[in-house]
C-alpha cells in the first residue's frame, strides 16, 4: 500500500527530521509497503515563515492567556478553526493563510495517489492537522489516521465525532500501526485482531484493549531517513523513564523503561555518518544516564566517532571522571530537569535528587568546559513565597558560579493528561475546571465532550493566583540572559550574522501589542561600516519604539560620527527597568526593584538581593559612543 505520513506545523523549528516517522517507514518499508514520509513542518518553516511565526504565536496565545494551564489544545479554538461561521472570533485572516497553504500541500498529497494518509498529531500542530485532514476526507477517498502524542482515547472520541479520520492509534504505535495497515490492505472487515485503535462501527466508537509494548528495541529497524545531509540528526538509546515524577506523563505513556544495546546505536551513528553526512546527533531519550554504567560505556564507545550530541540527563551521580568522559565524547550540551532548587518541592515531585549534590554537579560540568541548560518549574503546588525567594537565590548562586556555561528555562507549571497529579487532583490540592457554555446547535453532538474537557486548574491552597502571577513573570526574567532585562515578559528575538541583511523583515514584523527583547549573536569579525550603519539604524528603530536590545559586539566608532545617539535615562528607580545588578564580581537581582514587583517591602535578606546603588553612578552616559554589553547598568544605554 502506498502510505503518506504527514507532520503538520508547527512542530518543531529547524529542520532535523521526526524521528517517530523516521520509525514508522522503516516497519512500513520491511513490510514491502510504500510509505512516505511529507514534513509540511519543515516545508511551511522554509517557504512559509510567516504563516509558521502566525502558528506559533497561536500556541503561545493560548500559553500566555492560561496561566493555570493544563497542557493540552483548546477544544474551543479547534472547533473556531474548523466552523469559523458559527463563532464570534477574531481567526479569519490566519484561517485563511492556512487554507492558502492547504491548497498546496492538498495537490502534493494527492498526487501521490497514496491508500493511506497519515497524521502525526501534537498539542501543537492540532489546528492545521485537522482542517488538512477534513479537507482530505472530502477531496479523497484515501484512509485517515491519527497518531502521535495527543492521540488518546478521550482525544480519539473527539477527533472521531468531528469525523476528522477514520481510525486514532494510541500510545506506542509501531505494532498498531503495522497491524492496522495489514489490516486495510487485505480488506479485513472484522477488526478482532486491532490493538491500540480507536474507529467508528455505525454510531458508536469502538476502542480496542492497548497494545503490547515492544520489550526488545532491536527488534525494530532502524529509522529511515532520505538519503541526505542533515546537519543534526535525532536518535535514542531508550524509551521510558526509571522515575515517576508527579507532574510528568512519560512513566504512564512508555509504562516502563527499555534500552538498547550499545552496540546497535555506535552502529546507526556510523551509519548516518556514512550516509547521511553528519556528525551532530540529539539524543531524544527521557534520560541517558539511567544506568551510570551504561551511560559510561557509552561515552566511551562513541569517543572514537568524533561526534557532537546534546540530551537529556538526571542530575545526579555525576563524579568528575564521567564529566570528562562527556566532554571527551563530544558533548555539546546537556539538559537537566531540575524542576526546583527547594528540597521540599522536590521531595513532593517524587525527583528523588538532592539540591546540594545537584549544586555540586553544576559547579563540576562548568570546571570541566561542559555546557548545560537548566529547567526550572515555578509554581509548583506547594511552592510558598519563601520557597520561591530561596528558589531565586539558589538559581543566582548557580549564575555566578557558572558565568556564560549555561542556559535557563523557566516554565510555570502546568498539569499534564496522564500524570499522576491530574490522575490525582486532589491529593495535590488541585481542582479541575472544564468550561462548560453551550456550543452552537450545529455541534450539539460534542456538547458532552466539551463539557469534559478539562483546561484550567485552580489551587486550593496558597499561593493565590496574583502571588502565582507575580512569580512567574519575575522568574521568567532568568530565562534570557542576565546582562540587560526588563521585568516585562517579551518575544526575545536571536539576530544571528545571516539575519542582518533581512533586518527589514524583522522591523515590519514587529507588533505594537507585544513586547520584544532582541539580542544579537554576532560571529567573527563580522562588522564592518556598511553592516554596522545597517545595525545602528535598526537599533534606533528599537530605541524609538521603546524596544530593549543586547548586542554582543562593540560597533566601529566611525559609526556614531555619523549617526547621532538618542539616549533615554531614567530619573528615578521607579522609571528604571533594571533587575539585575552587574558589580562585575558578581551578579545580583535589585531588592527594590522586587519590592515593587510583589507590592510589599519583603523580600528577604540575601547576598544575593541588594538595593540598586549603582545605576546612577555613571557620570559619562550623555557621551557614550558605544552600544556594548555588560559595561553599564542602563537599559537604554
Amino acid at each position: 500500500m502506498k502510505i503518506v505520513i504527514n507532520l503538520c506545523p508547527p512542530y518543531q523549528t529547524g529542520t532535523m527530521p521526526p524521528l517517530g516517522l523516521g520509525y514508522l517507514k522503516a516497519i512500513l518499508k520491511e513490510k514491502k509497503h510504500q510509505p512516505i514520509i511529507n514534513d509540511i513542518n519543515t516545508s511551511v518553516f522554509l517557504d512559509n515563515k510567516e504563516l509558521f511565526e502566525e502558528l506559533l504565536d497561536e500556541c503561545k496565545e493560548y500559553l500566555s492567556e492560561n496561566k493555570f494551564l493544563i497542557y493540552t489544545y483548546s477544544l474551543k479554538k479547534l472547533l473556531v478553526f474548523l466552523y469559523p461561521k458559527l463563532f464570534l472570533n477574531d481567526k479569519n485572516e490566519i484561517i485563511k493563510r492556512i487554507n492558502a497553504d492547504i491548497n498546496i500541500q492538498i495537490k502534493n498529497i494527492l498526487v501521490k495517489n497514496p491508500d493511506v494518509i497519515c497524521f502525526s498529531v501534537f498539542f501543537t500542530n492540532i489546528y492545521y492537522t485537522a482542517m488538512l485532514a477534513r479537507r482530505l476526507r472530502i477531496e479523497s477517498n484515501a484512509k485517515i489516521i491519527f497518531g502521535g502524542p495527543l492521540c488518546n482515547e478521550k482525544n480519539a472520541d473527539i477527533f472521531l465525532k468531528l469525523g476528522l479520520c477514520d481510525y486514532v492509534v494510541k500510545g506506542e504505535g509501531e505494532i498498531s500501526f503495522q497491524k492496522l495497515i495489514d489490516n486495510l490492505k487485505n480488506d479485513y472487515k472484522k477488526k478482532s485482531n486491532l490493538t491500540g485503535v480507536s474507529y467508528t462501527q455505525g454510531k458508536e466508537i469502538i476502542h480496542t484493549s492497548n497494545s503490547k509494548l515492544i520489550t526488545v528495541l532491536e527488534e525494530i529497524p532502524l529509522p529511515e531517513f532520505d538519503n541526505k545531509n542533515y546537519e543534526i540528526l535525532p536518535i535514542i538509546t531508550s524509551r521510558g523513564c526509571i522515575k515517576k515524577c508527579s507532574f510528568c506523563a512519560e512513566t504512564n505513556q512508555w509504562e516502563y523503561y527499555r534500552r538498547r544495546k550499545i552496540d546497535e546505536v555506535v552502529k546507526e551513528i556510523k551509519k548516518r555518518i556514512k550516509e547521511n553526512n553528519t556528525r551532530e546527533f540529539d539524543f531524544c531519550d527521557s534520560l541517558l544516564n539511567a544506568s551510570n554504567d551504561y551511560f559510561e560505556e557509552l561515552c566511551e564507545k562513541i569517543t572514537p566517532l568524533r561526534i557532537s550530541w546534546s540530551g537529556f540527563l538526571r542530575c545526579e551521580k555525576l563524579n568528575k571522571e564521567l564529566i570528562r568522559k562527556i566532554k571527551k565524547s563530544g558533548c555539546k550540551q546537556i539538559a537537566f530537569g531540575i524542576e526546583s532548587f527547594n528540597q521540599e518541592i522536590l521531595d513532593s515531585i517524587n525527583k528523588q535528587t538532592k539540591t546540594e549534590e545537584m549544586m555540586q554537579i553544576l559547579k563540576d560540568l562548568h570546571e570541566e568546559g561542559v555546557d548545560f541548560m537548566i529547567n526550572l518549574i515555578i509554581g509548583y503546588p506547594g511552592e510558598t513565597e519563601y520557597l520561591f525567594f530561596k528558589n531565586l537565590e539558589y538559581t543566582l548562586k548557580v549564575i555566578n558560579q557558572n558565568k556564560d556555561f549555561f542556559f535557563i528555562n523557566t516554565e510555570m507549571f502546568k498539569l499534564y493528561p496522564g500524570s499522576n497529579i491530574m490522575n490525582k487532583p486532589e491529593k495535590y490540592g488541585i481542582t479541575l475546571i472544564s468550561k462548560k457554555e453551550p456550543l452552537p446547535k450545529e455541534l450539539s453532538f460534542l456538547q458532552e465532550d466539551y463539557n469534559n474537557f478539562f483546561t484550567e486548574w485552580k489551587v486550593n491552597k496558597k499561593p493565590s493566583p496574583q502571588e502565582f502571577y507575580e512569580r512567574v513573570k519575575f522568574m521568567t526574567l532568568m530565562s534570557t540572559s542576565t546582562s540587560r532585562r526588563t521585568f516585562y515578559k517579551k518575544e526575545f528575538i536571536i539576530i544571528n550574522n545571516d539575519d542582518i541583511e533581512n533586518l527589514i523583515y524583522f522591523e515590519k514584523k514587529l507588533d505594537q501589542k507585544k513586547e520584544y527583547f532582541f539580542e544579537f549573536r554576532i560571529k567573527g569579525e563580522f562588522i564592518n561600516q556598511e553592516i554596522g550603519l545597517k545595525i545602528i539604524a535598526f537599533l534606533d528603530v528599537l530605541k524609538e519604539k521603546n524596544i530593549d536590545y543586547k548586542i554582543n559586539k562593540t560597533l566601529p566608532p566611525c559609526i556614531f560620527d555619523k549617526k547621532p545617539i538618542k539616549i533615554s535615562i531614567p530619573q528615578n528607580c521607579f522609571e528604571c527597568k533594571e533587575v539585575f545588578i552587574d558589580s562585575g564580581e558578581k551578579i545580583s537581582l535589585c531588592s527594590r526593584k522586587m519590592n515593587q514587583f510583589f507590592k510589599e517591602n519583603k523580600t528577604p535578606k540575601s547576598p544575593y538581593f541588594n538595593e540598586n546603588n549603582l545605576i546612577f553612578k555613571c557620570e559619562k552616559c550623555s557621551s557614550c559612543r558605544y552600544r556594548i554589553r555588560g559595561l553599564c547598568n542602563y537599559i537604554y544605554c
